[in-house]
């Protein structure tokens, strides 16, 4: 019995030994685990509680490193960024051309204050436990910096960058050389630089994307009148012209005409549509650029706002007449001119003389208009026909002799005479117009007749007993004398010429009416 009872009590010894060892693995076992939660509560809490305090380990702003660092050093540190961020080139590409600009210029910054929220924010959106983890694994987790943007400043800096660079729309027009040739040049369109929408373009870019290419967004702009238009007018080559001569020492006339004749260049007119030269040359005033020269008033010369236009009107009437345009308002002067044969002068007045014609062509017909030297020169320009040939004709029906009138001039010396005003004949006129085609006539037109009085010829005497008795008897029966059919002549000049440097005989010209033709 002795015996079991000792292998009894070894049994019981063993289990009893193997209790203890396990107590005390226990023991140990819950102290670790005790340990390593306090530990793990002391570097948990600061992690997740780290938004107000610092930034988690690893995080950095291209370069600079704000692992750790509280609000207020690592906005300091920050300023490290700036100048970088400054200098930074974005390039803006404007039909395919690159532009370089800076952020600095842009008005664009750094901001510290919302990088560091943003900074400090991270570690947040990762979780506690992860956080807690990369805290103990640091890894490299690199951001973009929080850019500011002054958008009037970006907006201002645009606009001085690339308002220069717009370009308007080019109509197209007719380009005619010094040999009247005549050539089509195209339209061209425009583009203007869209700033609103290139603003917000850089400011989506600066947020949303790290690409430092912009495209520079344009606004097309289209012509007014298109290449097409302009082919249609069928304006191909000169169709008539006509010149006139001046004399080029009378500067205020010489004024006048270049004035007139360049309100009347480049004037363009549609087919069926009447032109008015009152309309088209405008009020002849100081306002209008037009000076004091002479003018007819009745039978004489007088001083007056725009003489000389009816220089510019009646070089355009013949013009006119050789294009086989068709003519419906025409007055001649009161006493014929030196620059036209008889009856083919064309006189205007704003308020109630003017000088019509219609466009019975089947195409435009352009007005060219200048001064060269002491020519007055008008073209028109359409569609030529080769084999037609214009001729206008003109002749005198009926001569009128001037009348002498004598007047009592007391200091007119006993027995002499003083002449005051030059007598000149009065004239009755005829003009048509010949039409030929491959030399035969095809249309035979009376034009407007002219009527030209005869201007007084006057004499100062010292009495009246010095009036011849002839004359003297004519007062009393009335009546004048009839002459021979002569060409008329003027030894006034009722016009005044343009000056020599205003020579306006443009190569290109862009047809102007109130369709801007």
């Amino acid at each position: 019995m002795p015996g079991r009872w000792v292998e009894m009590s070894s049994k019981r010894l063993k289990n009893s030994k193997t209790t203890v060892r396990f107590k005390v693995v226990w023991s140990i076992v819950v102290s670790l685990v005790l340990v390593i939660s306090t530990l793990a509560y002391y570097h948990l809490v600061p992690v997740v509680t780290a938004e107000a305090r610092e930034v988690m380990s690893g995080i950095s702003v291209q370069g600079v490193d704000l692992s750790n660092l509280e609000r207020r050093e690592g906005v300091k540190r920050l300023a490290e960024l700036e100048s970088g961020v400054r200098d930074t080139t974005v390039n803006l590409l404007l039909n395919g051309t690159g532009y370089g600009v800076t952020l600095g210029e842009l008005g664009v910054a750094v901001d510290r204050d919302k990088t560091m929220d943003r900074a400090l924010a991270m570690g947040n959106e990762l979780g506690a436990f992860k956080r807690w983890y990369a805290e103990v694994r640091p890894v490299d987790r690199p951001m973009a910096p929080v850019l500011s943007l002054n958008e009037p400043v970006m907006r201002e800096y645009l606009q001085n960058k690339f308002g220069p660079l717009e370009k308007g729309a080019q109509d197209a027009y007719l380009k005619i050389s010094n040999e009247d040739q005549v050539e089509v040049v195209p339209a061209v369109e425009g583009y203007s630089i869209d700033i609103d929408l290139l603003t917000e373009s850089l400011v989506n870019q600066f947020v949303l994307s790290d690409n430092n290419s912009v495209n520079v967004p344009v606004k097309i702009i289209q012509p007014v009148v298109t290449t097409e238009q302009v082919r249609e007018w069928g304006v191909t080559g000169l169709v008539a012209e006509f010149s006139t001569r001046f004399n080029p020492t009378q500067a205020n006339r010489n004024h006048n005409i270049a004035t007139a004749a360049g309100k009347m260049d480049g004037w363009m007119v549609q087919p069926g549509e009447v032109f008015s030269f009152n309309k088209t040359v405008g009020s002849r005033g100081v306002e209008q650029g037009y000076r004091m020269a002479n003018v007819i008033v009745g039978n004489k010369l007088e001083e007056d706002l725009g003489g000389g236009v009816c220089q510019v009107s009646t070089t355009l009437y013949n013009a006119v007449l050789l294009a086989n345009l068709a003519v419906e308002q025409r007055s001649n002067h009161s006493i014929p001119i030196s620059y036209v044969p008889v009856g083919r002068d064309a006189a205007v007045a704003y308020d109630y003389l003017d000088l019509k014609f219609k466009n019975n062509l089947d195409s435009h017909v352009l007005i060219k208009s200048f001064v060269r030297n002491s020519d007055l020169t008008v073209k028109i320009y359409g569609a030529p026909n080769p084999d037609q040939k214009v001729q206008i004709k003109s002749w005198i029906t009926k001569t009128m002799e001037p009348e002498t009138v004598y007047e009592i001039d007391p200091a007119v010396e006993p027995g002499n005479q003083k002449v005051v005003q030059k007598g000149a004949s009065g004239y009755n006129a005829a003009a048509e117009r010949l039409v030929l085609v491959n030399g035969l006539e095809v249309k035979r037109e009376l034009l407007f007749g002219s009527k030209y009085q005869p201007v007084e010829h006057i004499v100062a005497v010292h009495s009246e007993a010095e009036i011849p008795r002839a004359e003297l008897d004519e007062d009393s029966t009335g009546g004048n004398s009839e002459g021979t059919d002569v060409e008329p002549t003027d030894d006034e000049d009722e016009d005044m010429p343009a000056d020599d440097n205003l020579d306006k005989n443009p190569t290109s010209v862009v047809p102007r009416n109130n369709e801007r033709f």
